[in-house]
């Protein structure tokens, strides 16, 4: 089965307005959503991470751990 992710990306790093942007699809039928551990400050990347997992599995992405690094998502049943 095939999953359809939404990158929070523009130009291979994650947009400035990323955290206006999850905000506006929280309750659209997106299920998956990434971004990239470039184009923001850490702080900004964290902040979007825990909005990602206090969703829950509507708002999960691949994960490969839940510090940024390399592309990024964080899966909300971990941690």
């Amino acid at each position: 089965m095939s999953h359809f992710i939404l990158a929070l990306t523009e130009n291979d790093a994650t947009v400035a307005d990323t955290l206006a942007t999850y905000d506006s699809l929280r309750d659209s039928p997106v299920r998956y959503v990434g971004f990239k551990d470039i184009g923001l400050p850490i702080a900004a990347l964290k902040q979007l991470a825990q909005r990602i997992r206090a969703d829950g599995p509507q708002g999960r992405a691949p994960s490969r751990g839940d510090e940024p690094r390399g592309p990024t998502g964080i899966d909300p049943g971990r941690g």
